[in-house]
């Protein structure tokens, strides 16, 4: 395959004779499939880091939906994929890294008279929280979800007063109106203070998930897979 073989080529020109990989001497390119959640938690942190010690490099950037990016990890195409372990239903002849666990949030406009401080958190009561309008993350357009499920074990109900495909137009919308949502934490830390929302602890047991870095284990050896897989895990 012609594009990997560019892509070897260029890693043995910067592997000195001790097999080290010096990616300030990458020119290649690095071609990662990741979810949105991904780009925003995993590498937008890191992106500075990655342009510092590889200049040369490109980096670029594919929609990671779990069958075409799987496949492309086979074909070569890919360097690694990253997105959440739910997602994923990853086959034994990929490698898995965990690069941070992550769980769900509650996010509200800040100064919603429905939030309560108890020590150093916000929480909201369950009448509070069934009782205001919910904007779902829902990229089909499906107006129930993991909440919907907990809810239901408790024999309780919400209203779900929107639906957004897009998980990162939600903490706008939130912070724009009396809605609610539920998101995962680290998107709600990095838009709080640009969306103007609160986090809040849900008053429900929701589960938690982890997010991966997948790569194929016949180029896990590889050097420049190597590299960018520990940029991503240490993050």
């Amino acid at each position: 395959m012609p594009q990997v073989a560019a892509v070897l080529e260029s890693v043995r020109l910067v592997v000195s004779p001790r097999g080290a990989f010096d990616p300030g001497r990458f020119q290649g390119m690095l071609s990662v499939a990741a979810t949105d959640h991904a780009v925003l938690t995993i590498i937008s942190p890191v992106l500075a880091r990655i342009q510092a010690a590889a200049p040369s490099a490109v980096l670029k950037l594919r929609p990671a939906d779990s069958e075409s990016a799987l496949r492309m990890l086979d074909s070569g195409e890919l360097d690694i994929v990253l997105g959440a372990g739910s997602f994923f239903q990853v086959p034994q002849r990929f490698e898995c890294h965990i690069v941070h666990k992550e769980r769900f949030v509650g996010i509200a406009r800040k100064g919603h008279p429905a939030l309560v401080k108890r020590g150093n958190k916000l929480h909201m009561d369950l009448d509070d929280f069934v009782r205001l309008p919910h904007i779902l993350v829902s990229p089909r357009g499906d107006a129930r979800g993991a909440v919907d499920d907990a809810l239901e074990s408790l024999g309780r109900t919400r209203k779900v007063s929107a639906t957004c495909p897009s998980f990162l137009a939600v903490p706008f919308m939130v912070g724009a109106s009396e809605s609610i949502a539920v998101v995962a934490e680290r998107v709600a830390l990095r838009l709080q203070d640009t969306a103007q929302i609160s986090l809040f602890e849900l008053p429900l047991a929701l589960p938690t998930w982890e997010v991966l870095v997948v790569r194929a284990r016949g180029r896990a050896n590889e050097p420049v897979v190597q590299w960018i897989t520990s940029m991503m895990i240490a993050g």
